[in-house]
């Protein structure tokens, strides 16, 4: 590779790695902005803080990574045990209920329907709409509210996303950048505290992602369908899916084994209708009118709707393979929820759209988990090698 071309992906990587810290600073400054005027009048400073804190970390690991190097594994094993330890104090002192946030009263509401056979989705208010999650997402957590306490699935999630970290990065800084980031995110707390599930469903969506590169299960049929599966259960958690799984396949087809990735997607498919269609079924007239499909794509009218998706396939062709696909998925979730947000201002206003309860914001934290699998690209540690440079579009 000539000197031109490497400088070209330099620059590339560069604007890749403002863009996603730009992305994961305007999220948890708008977790911090909504949310921070219900714990204290001095949220304004709280913003600031969080910045200062996100640049002595990138400084303190830029003097010291030959230090930090050399002890890797306690590091990066420290800052993960004490997320850990952090959100299960979250766990302890937070009632969810006093919150009036709509997460937790979605997974209530729909557990305990449907122990009582009673259909799930229906016109009872949870606390600020209707019951967003598709059947999977639910069912995932049922477990967890037998048991009365489904911020245990949250810690889960998120215990096995730091592994995938763990084993995606290797013994790159960057892995300690992407821990950090995740530990001190507010948004990832808020998400923690008020028992949330969409930062969780992404995170899985990412290990997935990630377990397909990393097996390659698409040259035999048995794996292939497997994945598929799994993929479908993954496809019946939240309709927003489709979209880095569209940009991962559309990349993949263009040299893959294409057949294979076809049963894969049949398989997807028909696993995804399995779990929905019954409850169509159960009762059609109220899925209708209720559908957690309508319901979370509500925030776009028709035409963006119709625009985000079929983004998916030029970005899945560009970029849907290599390292870069995080990322590029990064930015396209973060570019259609704030779209979302967008034209809910304007037909609504700030107080009520945002402030209010018009807007779940939480929807950004789902860019959150691309973001920290994309920091792959981010030039800030000396430790990166130039061959690294060299194949990271794959």
């Amino acid at each position: 590779m000539n000197a031109d071309k490497t400088n070209h992906l330099l620059r590339e990587r560069n604007l890749a790695a403002v863009g996603l810290i730009f992305a994961y600073l305007a999220i948890n400054s708008l977790f911090i902005a909504k949310y921070g005027t219900r714990i204290t009048a001095f949220w304004p400073w709280v913003i600031p803080v969080f910045f200062l804190f996100v640049i002595l970390f990138f400084l303190a690991l830029k003097a010291f990574d030959k230090f930090i190097s050399s002890r890797f594994d306690l590091f990066f094993f420290g800052l993960a045990v004490s997320g850990v330890v952090l959100y299960f104090i979250l766990l302890l002192v937070v009632d969810p209920e006093t919150l009036n946030i709509n997460r937790y009263s979605a997974v209530t509401t729909f557990n305990s329907k449907l122990i009582a056979s009673k259909f799930p989705y229906g016109p009872e208010p949870t606390q600020n709409g209707n019951i967003s999650g598709l059947p999977f997402s639910h069912l995932l957590q049922l477990p967890f509210y037998l048991i009365g306490e489904i911020g245990l699935y949250q810690v889960l999630i998120i215990s096995c996303f730091i592994v995938g970290l763990r084993l995606y990065y290797g013994r790159s800084l960057t892995g300690i950048l992407a821990v950090g980031l995740l530990i001190g995110s507010p948004a990832v707390a808020y998400e923690v505290a008020c028992r949330s599930d969409v930062f969780s469903n992404l995170a899985l969506i990412v290990l997935y992602i990630f377990a397909l590169d990393r097996f390659n299960p698409f040259t035999k049929t048995g794996p292939a369908v497997i994945s598929g599966v799994i993929g479908g259960l993954l496809l019946s958690t939240r309709i927003v899916v489709l979209l880095p799984l569209a940009v991962y396949l559309v990349g993949r087809l263009r040299n893959g084994n294409r057949p294979k990735i076809a049963m894969g997607v049949g398989a997807s498919v028909i696993t995804a209708a399995v779990l929905v269609i019954p409850f169509y079924l159960w009762d059609t007239a109220a899925f209708i009118e209720y559908n957690p499909i309508t319901t979370q794509s509500s925030y776009l009218p028709l035409y963006a709707r119709i625009i985000v998706s079929l983004s998916a396939i030029p970005i899945g062709f560009l970029f849907g393979k290599g390292r870069v696909k995080y990322p590029a998925i990064a930015y396209l979730l973060f570019l259609t929820v704030s779209l979302s947000l967008f034209f809910c201002l304007c037909q609504y206003g700030l107080n009520s759209a945002f402030f209010g309860n018009l807007f779940d914001i939480t929807y950004f934290s789902m860019v959150l988990p691309f973001i920290f699998f994309g920091l792959k690209r981010f030039p800030t540690m000396s430790t990166v090698p130039v061959n690294e440079i060299r194949t990271e579009k794959g």
